[in-house]
């Protein structure tokens, strides 16, 4: 019979009580070590006792704890045109605007700097400009449908109507 487990009058195999409390008290003891002797992810180096003392990049010693830098919020967050800083722990991203803006401060259409051509500036946000809707006819053709898409639109030659040479021009029949 294997010392490390015993089976019991009705059959069923458990650990000893003697061996699941060594087992437990010595598993609770390496995690209790691992965690006191750990330097946090974001230091490069710590004292004795797991004070920070140096940061990676992108973070910053504060009260011997590392803090994330908003590099948003400097000079070090500099992204391309029609796109905005997003922060992450210890660096940041540089994420496209949404379509409907021509520049952002950040995502979606609320925070356009200015909307793009084929939206407007609707309450607070630049929303598809319907040119479909309009008064003034999108679509010059005398078969032709207007569909609007989202910052545009297209003119599609009506059912039994096909595109030839420019204009929309009645189907044959064989």
């Amino acid at each position: 019979m294997n010392s490390f487990f015993l089976v019991d009058l009705m059959g069923q195999m458990g650990v000893g009580t003697f061996h699941r409390s060594s087992l437990q008290a010595a598993w609770l003891c390496c995690l209790l070590a691992a965690q006191v002797h750990s330097c946090p992810d974001a230091c490069t180096k710590c004292s004795q006792n797991n004070q920070c003392e140096e940061c990676r990049a992108g973070w910053m010693l504060h009260n011997n704890t590392c803090v994330d830098v908003d590099e948003c919020d400097t000079e070090l967050g500099v992204c391309p045109a029609n796109s905005y800083c997003f922060n992450t722990d210890g660096s940041f991203q540089c994420r496209d605007c949404d379509s409907a803006c021509a520049g952002c401060m950040g995502s979606g259409p609320a925070r356009c700097r200015k909307c793009a051509s084929g939206y407007t500036l609707t309450g607070s946000k630049c929303l598809d400009i319907d040119e479909c809707s309009d008064r003034v006819l999108a679509c010059h053709g005398l078969d032709e449908i207007c569909t609007n898409t989202e910052g545009s639109f297209r003119c599609d030659c009506a059912e039994g109507f096909i595109h030839k040479d420019g204009v929309c021009v009645k189907k044959q029949q064989p």
